[in-house]
Parts: C-alpha cells; structure tokens; sequence
C-alpha cells in the first residue's frame, strides 16, 4: 500500500484547490464576458436611439410626442421580425382586444387576412347587416390603412385590434378595390358582432360537411356533436372546410384530430431551448372517407389540420397550396399595459415536416376563380367546384 506524507497531502488538496479555483474564474469570467459583450451591443442601440432623437430635438420643425416616438420604437422593434407574425399592441389596443371574446366582439364584422402582397388586409367575408356591409365595404376589399395607419407597417394582429374598438365608435378604414382600381375611404361606426364558428349540413350522397371558421375555444365541443348529428343522420363520408380559416387554439385542434385519427402523434412542437413536446390521440377514432378543402388563406391549427389527415391516410385535401404558418406566438404584457405577442414555438406535421413557407400541399390541386373567390360566402354547394371535386373523391 503507497504511503502519502502530511505535507504531500497538503500539497495535492492545494493543487486541486488552485485548479478547481482557475476552472471556477475561466466560466466566470466567460459568462461576465459573454454579458459585457451584450451589454455593449445593447448600448449601442441605446445610442443609436438617443442620437435620432438628439437631431429630433434640435432641428425637426414639428412638435413631438415622447409617448408617441417610444410607441413608435416599440411597434417598430417588434413588428420587423423575420417570422412575419409577431406584433406589438398599444396599452388601448391590447385592452380592447382582451374585452373580445370567443364568439362575440365589437367591431365592423368583417373576416380579413394580412396579404403583404396585396397590400393589406384583404376581407374574405362582410357578415350580412354588419357595419361594415352597411357602409358599403365589399368582399375581397383591401384595408391598406386603419385611422391613417398603414396595416402593412401595422401587421396582422395589430392591424386586426386597431380596427376592432368600443360599440358605437368610429374607425377610418382606407379600402383599395381591386375590382376597379380605386382607392377609397369609409368611416365605419363599429357594433356587437356574432362570428359563426361551426355550421354543418347533410349533403346529398350521405356526405357530411362540415364548415370549421376557426379552431377556437369551445369549437372541439361543437365538432364533436356535428360529427355525431351527421352520422346519426346517416353520414357516409365526411367532408371539412378550412378555407378561410385563420388557425386558433393547437389544444382544440388537438381535440378534434383525436375524434378522427388513430393512437399516435398529432403535432409536435419545439421552443428556442430545443425543449420539444407533442399531442397524441388515442386509438378510438372513426373510420369514414374523409376529404379537406384548403386554401391560400387557410392559416396555422386549419394548415395542421388538413396536414396530419393527409398524413395518416385518413382524408384527401383539395384545393390550393395553404398559406405555411407554423410558429405559435406568447403574449407578453409591458409595464404600461401594451403587450407584444411574439413566436416561441415552432410547430410541425405528425411526421415532423415543417410547414413555413410552404405549407400543404392539396392532393387535388384545384383554384376557384377571381369570381368564384370573391362570391364565395353566396355560393350554392352545386356552384362550388372545390366541393364539388371533393364530393365526386368521395363518392
């Protein structure tokens, strides 16, 4: 057996205290350095912001207002993210919007989706006797401005919250239509608005349809029983329509999905940490011929929808090519009561595909045209040649 003397011992534990000590003071000062490093860049745009503000001060002939610039700072920060869906809300903004709820709002009646290409927000639906149908705004109209803001700085969310506001207010709405080219602008006293988010019919051939408006709160419950009530009737096949639709809640979606799919993986999600996580279903579902119809303006939970359908076998989709969101955004509320919802997790398909930019792809690749699309709330299901294709698959 090796013998140690007191003082090698001593000078071992020393050693080691003096390495542990080095290791201790180089993560340390990594981190310490790595933090100095973002401070700096932090003060840098600190000081980008001061010195425009400096020149404001001294030589724009206008007056300005504090509170407005850092509005202006704040929005702008926020809203020029690369994903293209975070937005920034103003302390009135976000609590106009928290006074909303599932299914009864203030504001014109109207459905609209941000259309960066088409330079707005283009309207998909004017709800009959709505404020807006009475001042004359039309299917397919494009909000370029709301109360003299443009809705391309503004984004989708905020754009959507600047038009929505107390009963009986007025909101500016400057409109292109496209339809003529002209350019035009409507003062819309907004209302209470009831936003349908589930209608189904027994069509002829035993083909169930099923309208979803949005995977919101409550429209699981509401699924379930459409699902139900057309079977009972004598439903052969199933047949749901995503087109217009903006997404919603990804546990509803999850929800439904179960009625329909067998045991397995529903959607998978990830964070910035790498930190993943997923919804399964169980293995209770049914078993019916099942087709989607999908469109350009089919957003999110209606774009994952359709996707995992599709990859399970279990339906076709029809229709065009969705619109490729994929990222969920978390609200965060300021100090001053604004807030900014910005993307936290990335979503993808059952089998993992991620959908951003690209979105599904329709089994059956069919357009309706510039007719057919800005009738399309009129439409008989005869004159709906989507429908129509999906009926014939199904049959």
């Amino acid at each position: 057996m090796k013998r140690y003397t007191l003082g090698t011992l001593i000078a071992a534990i020393l050693l080691t205290a003096v390495s542990v000590f080095n290791i201790s003071y180089v993560l340390i000062w990594n981190a310490f350095d790595s933090r100095l490093s973002a401070l700096n860049d932090r003060e840098a745009e600190y000081a980008k912001l001061n010195e425009i503000r400096a020149y404001l001060d001294e030589y724009y002939i206008l007056d300005t207002d504090s509170a407005s610039l850092t509005e202006g700072a704040a929005a702008g920060m926020v809203n020029t993210l690369p994903d293209g869906w975070s937005y920034y809300q103003s302390a009135d903004e976000y609590a106009a919007y928290t006074n909303t709820t599932a299914d009864d709002y203030t504001g014109i009646g109207v459905t609209a989706y941000y259309d960066k290409a088409a330079g707005g927000m283009r309207i998909t639906e004017v709800y009959a006797e709505s404020p807006a149908q009475q001042a004359g705004i039309r299917f397919f109209d494009i909000i370029t401005a709301v109360n003299g803001r443009s809705t391309l700085e503004l984004g989708n969310e905020a754009s959507v919250s600047a038009i929505r506001g107390e009963s009986g207010t007025d909101v500016e709405l400057t409109v292109f239509r496209p339809s003529s080219g002209e350019t035009l602008t409507f003062t819309v006293t907004r209302g209470e608005i009831t936003e349908r988010e589930l209608q189904y019919e027994l069509l002829d051939g035993g083909v169930g349809y099923i309208r979803i408006a949005k995977f919101s709160e409550g429209v699981d419950m509401q699924f379930e029983g459409a699902v139900k009530s057309l079977m009972s009737q004598g439903a052969k096949s199933l047949l749901f329509d995503v087109r217009f639709n903006p997404g919603g809640r990804m546990d509803v979606l999850a929800n439904m999905l179960d009625l329909l799919l067998p045991k397995g993986t529903l959607i998978r999600w990830e964070d910035k940490k790498g930190k993943a996580g997923s919804m399964s279903s169980d293995a209770a579902h049914i078993e019916l011929p099942m087709a989607v119809l999908a469109h350009e303006y089919s957003y999110s939970a209606a774009e994952f929808f359709a996707a995992a359908l599709q990859e399970y076998e279990a339906a076709v989709v029809v229709g065009t090519q969705t619109m490729g969101k994929c990222y969920a955004q978390t609200t965060y509320v300021m100090s001053d009561g604004s807030a900014i919802a910005i993307s936290t997790l990335e979503y993808t398909t059952p089998g993992g595909k991620n959908l951003a930019q690209t979105g599904v792809t329709p089994d059956y690749k069919l357009a309706l045209s510039y007719e057919e699309t800005v009738n399309f709330w009129t439409l008989g299901f005869e004159e709906d040649p989507q429908i129509q294709k999906a009926i014939e698959l199904l049959r």
